[in-house]
């Protein structure tokens, strides 16, 4: 199966995700890079249960992709309050930075997309803002294919 086709956004200077991601208001006392090269959207709750089958997989690979810097995770949680978000992060052990799905804090991060409507679910942008990858988490291995790419660039 193939990834959602996602319309683009007009490009972001490298400079605007940086300034974004100062103003925005996370839940969490863990901050993203604002320095990375590809930013992954980690649409999740703590009620999903696929959602914590991908979550651990995330995890494991996060220092990987903190190679280089090349690769931030910032997770968009849906779950209803942000101490059952916090919860659920604190369980996994999960070094993200996160936001609430239903704060307005999503719309100030160039490419994290207001529109989903189901988790688990990954969005990969560029520093600069470009749609890299949209999909379904659960193809998290697919996308993994792609981590090699991001790596060498």
């Amino acid at each position: 199966m193939a990834a959602e086709p996602v319309m683009q956004p007009p490009p972001v200077p490298p400079a605007k995700m940086a300034t974004a991601l100062e103003q925005t208001n996370f839940i969490t006392e863990h901050k993203p890079n604002p320095h990375a090269q590809y930013y992954m959207f980690f649409y999740t709750a703590s009620w999903c249960s696929p959602c914590r089958a991908v979550m651990p997989k995330i995890i494991a690979e996060y220092s990987r992709m903190m190679t280089n810097r090349y690769m931030e995770v910032i997770v968009v949680s849906f779950d209803d309050t942000p101490e059952e978000a916090l919860a659920y992060l604190s369980k996994c052990q999960a070094p993200f930075a996160a936001v609430m799905n239903n704060s307005a804090e999503p719309a100030k991060m160039p490419g994290c997309l207001t529109d989903v409507c189901s988790v688990p679910h990954i969005v990969v942008v560029s520093a600069n803002g470009d749609f890299v990858y949209r999909g379904h988490a659960l193809r998290f291995a697919e996308w993994q294919q792609r981590t090699a790419t991001f790596a060498q660039q």
